[in-house]
């Protein structure tokens, strides 16, 4: 669900979104980078593809700083 909402927020309240990508980190903050790594190439799909450019940039920012 969030991972969903995240990657297509275009049309969806700010705050909704940020707290979507504060929950999802919470969520697989233990994880090491190796399982997180699908979820960087996904991200990176959607910067290419300029698409919710910056709520992919936030996660991609949260998922490394865990």
């Amino acid at each position: 669900f969030f991972w969903n909402l995240i990657c297509n927020s275009d049309n969806v309240k700010e705050d909704l979104v940020t707290n979507c990508i504060n929950k999802f980190c919470e969520m697989v903050k233990n994880w090491d980078l190796q399982k997180k790594h699908g979820f960087f190439q996904e991200l990176i799909r959607n910067l290419d593809q300029n698409k919710s450019s910056i709520p992919s940039l936030r996660l991609f920012k949260g998922l490394i700083k865990d």
